[in-house]
């Protein structure tokens, strides 16, 4: 316990408390800036002074039109990339490389089509060297997770595009990563099997407690799964606004106040 002074009067202040109350920073974007480049030697600008700070726990989606840098960005603080200039934090450390705490999930899935579901999954843990026992009842208990308990000897041509998608994910958390990146992962889903994927991994973020950024042009998504919502502005991408989604879990889509939020994020991205 601490005191802070009031005027002539101390007053105590628990500062454990306090603590538990703000949020913590777990990836700070500072300044970061991304060209590629083109013909004649010329660049084309695809970021420019992106800062960006996310909450450690937080559920938070960048979106944007086509060419407003999302994958860019998100492959930067990924490691996959280096930026032209500014840097990338992840709990007080700048990001130079790929690190398995932090695991992606693409639109491709990038699954190995001669493993099983398991195999698949166990990938990661047999990378890191954990006992063959160990690797199977993590694998399982993932498998159990994403609903995929039946297919652990099916191979990926005998799965159906959502099916692919949730062993991907499985993979990147059978590795228990801090944080997740997402790349618009659901892009390759019907709507039915989207709106399912939704749920999951709402209720996956929920259980895991992972830092989970995701990219989608889909605003409806992003009011639905996240805390905040980033909003990106092309030519080069900026980060124009980030919205605040203050609202109760699980969230109807029918509700009025989560159609002023898509309205809101919406007039952020065409202004």
């Amino acid at each position: 316990m601490s005191f802070v002074s009031n005027g002539d009067i101390s007053l105590p202040f628990d500062t454990n408390r306090f603590e538990e109350t703000m949020p913590v920073n777990k990836i700070i974007v500072e300044d970061v800036s991304k060209s590629y480049p083109i013909e004649h030697g010329e660049k084309n600008r695809v970021l420019e002074n992106i800062n960006l700070a996310v909450r450690e726990k937080e559920f938070l989606c960048l979106v944007g039109p086509s060419g407003c840098g999302k994958t860019t960005l998100i492959n930067i603080l990924a490691g996959f990339l280096s930026p032209d200039s500014g840097r990338v934090l992840i709990d007080g450390q700048t990001i130079t490389r790929p690190n398995p705490k932090y695991v992606a999930v693409f639109q491709d899935y990038g699954l190995f089509p001669w493993r099983t579901v398991l195999k698949n999954i166990k990938f990661g843990l047999e990378i890191q060297k954990v006992p063959t026992e160990k690797q199977d009842e993590i694998a399982r208990s993932i498998i159990d997770l994403v609903q995929l308990t039946g297919f652990e000897n099916r191979h990926p041509f005998e799965l159906s595009g959502g099916m692919k998608q949730r062993v991907a994910l499985a993979r990147s958390l059978a590795v228990n990563p801090e944080i997740v990146f997402l790349d618009e992962p659901f892009n390759a889903l019907d709507s039915v099997m989207r709106t399912k994927f939704q749920n999951d991994i709402t209720t996956i973020w929920q259980q895991q407690q992972k830092t989970i950024i995701l990219v989608t042009h889909d605003v409806e998504e992003a009011v639905y799964l996240s805390d905040r919502v980033a909003v990106m502005c092309p030519l080069p991408g900026r980060i124009k606004e980030v919205i605040e989604v203050d609202l109760p879990r699980p969230r109807d889509r029918r509700d009025k106040a989560f159609h002023c939020l898509k309205h809101d994020v919406l007039k952020a991205m065409s202004e």
